[in-house]
């Protein structure tokens, strides 16, 4: 879900009070993720066919800039930001001026904790800060509503069934992990079978992308589509979750907002803050997860308070003070945004290079890093640091859209054995190059890759780990 919103109907001066944060909120942001470098100075220049375009530095400055005058704007209580004429078109506070203040600061501790791996630019103070004066609970989450009324279904979820968007898409094993017992000492999370949908025989289970399709898994064993049938079916039937064509859909969350407070407090070493907040977060996802299944009469049945107080209670998913590591932070922050934070996500992984490693077994050289093609024995390097010897431990790939390196599996990024040691340079820089400049237009066309995240087979494991805590390399990576 985008992180877009829209104020309109505002009249001047009062767009001024009303309308910066709008600007911040919506197009810079969202696109400088993704795309880099973005057209913001020359964008609304209607003399020009051709644009240049602005650095990702720039536009993350221009997106705090904006950020920062719509806090001050937001914070007055002369009347001078009507709450009548901010109403139109809200569709998500109505007009209400402390909640668009408190979402304008919970999108500045969004954007501040982007910046984890800029050495003297990150701070956590200040990303605890901002999340503190930011959403007091789930009643202030940014939900868009979905009436589900208009004949051109214009006005039905994006993700519910009469869109025809995702009828044929299925969850993978990934998350299915984080919520089965795989990952977390056994411990299966209520919220499983309240998000996920089961397959004929009643077990929860995800498909592997790198097979293509359901792979080696029967008739039985398939499992359904997000609205709980098999095939593309669900037509007039409840759905599941956030995929009804009136279920609402988040746009920032409380729950989201804890786990970052969560990371930056583990981050300046402050055990006690950061379990409180972690504890806030799944709390909150759970009775996030509860408030959606009730959006549109989906099937799922309600999480009870026994349900949730023997899962917070349980030290696989929160240890003793003391003990809590962003593992168990970032794992709970996937399972919180499964299904709408895609772009989040998706930048917690960059953040911490879509890996997850136990401790350097040996001196780092060249930077490359151990990436699996398809399943166990099998590497291959992408950006990361590399070790002279693999992990210790076996890896399994758990998700990706695509097996990584060139979607029709060239044989140049085909498997490399592990033995091979110090050979897995020459694959990385390949892999990297193949959208640049140079690259053939085949492999442009197909667009960047999605390379594989690791998960360390282990009793609870250890999610992900950034790369310069492991080897003391400082990175200078883009946000």
């Amino acid at each position: 879900m985008a992180r877009r919103v829209l104020v309109a109907g505002a009249k001047p001066p009062r767009y001024e009070r009303q309308g910066h944060g709008r600007e911040a909120l919506g197009p810079p942001r969202r696109r400088v993720d993704p795309h880099g470098e973005i057209i913001i100075k020359e964008a609304f220049d209607e003399s020009r066919t051709t644009f240049d375009y602005d650095t990702q530095d720039y536009a993350y400055q221009e997106v705090q800039r904006l950020l920062d005058s719509a806090i001050v704007l937001l914070r007055h209580i002369d009347g001078a930001v009507d709450a009548t004429y901010l109403a139109k078109g809200d569709h998500i506070y109505n007009g209400n001026r402390v909640q668009w203040l408190r979402f304008a600061w919970g999108m500045k501790a969004l954007v501040l904790n982007h910046f984890t791996n800029k050495v003297g630019t990150y701070q956590s103070d200040s990303v605890i800060a901002a999340v503190d004066s930011s959403f007091k609970s789930n009643a202030d989450d940014a939900l868009l509503q979905y009436p589900g009324t208009s004949t051109d279904l214009q006005d039905y979820n994006f993700y519910g069934w009469s869109r025809n968007n995702i009828r044929s898409y299925r969850q993978t094993q990934f998350v299915v992990g984080l919520m089965n017992g795989t990952q977390f000492g056994g411990v299966v999370d209520p919220r499983m079978s309240r998000m996920l949908a089961p397959a004929s025989d009643g077990q929860y289970r995800g498909v592997d992308p790198n097979l293509g399709g359901f792979g080696a898994l029967t008739a039985a064993q398939q499992p359904f589509n997000f609205f709980g049938y098999a095939g593309t079916g669900g037509s007039g039937l409840p759905a599941r979750y956030i995929f009804a064509d009136r279920s609402k859909l988040p746009v920032m969350t409380y729950a989201e907002l804890q786990f970052i407070k969560a990371e930056a407090a583990l981050r300046k070493g402050d055990q006690a803050t950061a379990r409180t907040a972690y504890v806030n977060g799944i709390s909150a996802s759970i009775d996030f997860v509860n408030a959606r299944n009730l959006d549109a009469g989906q099937t799922p049945t309600q999480i009870t308070g026994t349900e949730k107080t023997a899962f917070l209670a349980d030290t696989n998913i929160v240890p003793a003070l003391g003990n809590l590591t962003r593992s168990h932070v970032m794992s709970q922050k996937f399972i919180a945004l499964w299904g709408w934070g895609h772009n989040e996500i998706w930048m917690d992984m960059r953040r911490y290079h879509y890996e997850d490693r136990g401790p350097p077994t040996s001196t780092p050289t060249t930077r490359a890093s151990w990436c699996s093609g398809s399943g166990r024995g099998t590497t291959r390097s992408t950006s990361g640091t590399r070790r002279d010897s693999p992990p210790s431990t076996p890896w399994i790939a758990i998700i990706t859209r695509i097996r990584c390196g060139l979607p029709n599996g060239d044989a140049l990024h085909e498997t490399t054995p592990r033995s091979r040691g110090a050979a897995l340079c020459r694959p990385a820089r390949l892999l990297r190059q193949e959208h640049g400049p140079g690259a053939p237009a085949r492999a442009r066309s197909h667009g960047p890759h999605h390379v594989l995240q690791f998960w360390r087979e282990r009793a609870r494991g250890e999610f992900l780990r950034q790369r310069h805590e492991d080897d003391g390399d400082p990175v200078e990576e883009r946000h």
